[in-house]
């Protein structure tokens, strides 16, 4: 399959050594967005990120790296691209602390009005920034959270584009039975700030799950507003050092049912939550309270669609041939 132009153009930048100012770029105009690469341990794998905000249409960002206390030459890389570059920097955390500890350190070096988040091992498409800038500018303030659709990448081959949807504050539950994440994560700076930022104190100490972590602290007040556009590539190779590797499946599933139960509680307590696992992965449906009492004994999935307010996620969520949010939710208000 063909790349996309992002990764092409980080290819050939690789092979020039070169790194160009994009067209019509001025120096002395405010950034307006931080790009936030937490990175552990990627030397090999960085610069396709990096390259990626570079070759971006909207030139007036910020680029912060925070490494979360690598043991490879991540710092001699880094380095080399600060001096091509002066829009990138570097910050080097003390010892390996967790992925939502370097987002909450990032919190604080960020001065720009938005803040996105590129795993160090994905990349972006060349509008993103651009794309999300201008949606963001059309949104209301009470919008904390802004992204577009993405493509998996296993070597040279890709998924789908995988859409999501749009979510108010007032979507809460919506939220809390969808187990996917949205990319790329493009923040207002000043929500993120107003939430506390990024939870660290679980029992792993902030090392995973930083997505649904923040989102579920967000949508509490704020907005998400979803883009139909394919703005971001996510890696999904089995390569050493990747959090997702089979054996952590039990640490996300267990802090992912401690914040679904954790938060039903905090929002009134008015669901049952029902879980169980699909491919291994922990899955939850949502049953009320004032239609079962107490909880019904079946098997989640035996229950009937027709039941009223109940929230079901499963595996094929993302497919792109799935009208997003639409069948996952069966309602029956009479």
């Amino acid at each position: 399959m063909r790349r996309t132009e992002a990764l092409q153009r980080a290819e050939n930048t690789k092979r020039t050594g070169e790194v160009k100012m994009p067209e019509g770029c001025k120096r002395h105009k405010q950034p307006r967005v931080t790009v936030i690469i937490p990175t552990y341990n990627r030397a090999n794998e960085i610069g396709r990120a990096i390259m990626s905000v570079t070759n971006q249409s909207y030139p007036h960002w910020k680029l912060l790296v925070v490494d979360d206390g690598s043991t490879d030459d991540t710092e001699a890389k880094m380095r080399e691209w600060t001096r091509k570059d002066e829009r990138i920097s570097y910050y080097r955390m003390h010892g390996n602390k967790g992925v939502c500890h370097a987002l909450n350190q990032a919190l604080k070096l960020v001065d720009t009005e938005f803040m996105v988040q590129v795993d160090s091992d994905d990349w972006l498409e060349p509008s993103a920034l651009e794309v999300l800038i201008k949606e963001m500018d059309q949104a209301p303030a009470a919008t904390a959270l802004a992204y577009g659709n993405h493509v998996q990448w296993t070597g040279s081959s890709k998924s789908p584009v995988m859409k999501r949807r749009s979510y108010r504050s007032d979507q809460r539950y919506d939220l809390i039975a969808w187990t996917s994440s949205m990319y790329p994560r493009f923040y207002r700076t000043s929500c993120l700030r107003e939430v506390g930022g990024w939870e660290t104190d679980d029992k792993y100490g902030g090392r995973y799950m930083e997505d649904r972590r923040i989102m579920f602290k967000l949508i509490e007040r704020y907005d998400f507003r979803w883009v139909d556009r394919h703005l971001y590539n996510l890696t999904r190779e089995h390569q050493k050092g990747r959090l997702t590797l089979q054996e952590n499946k039990h640490k996300y599933n267990e802090i992912q049912k401690e914040m679904i139960t954790r938060y039903l509680k905090k929002w009134g307590d008015k669901y049952y939550p029902w879980f169980y696992l699909s491919n291994g992965w922990l899955q939850v449906q949502l049953i009320a309270r004032d239609k079962f009492s107490p909880p019904p004994p079946q098997k989640p999935s035996s229950f009937p669609h027709s039941a009223r307010a109940v929230h079901w996620t499963g595996s094929r969520m993302g497919n792109s041939n799935i009208s997003p949010g639409n069948y996952r939710i069966f309602r029956n208000n009479s």
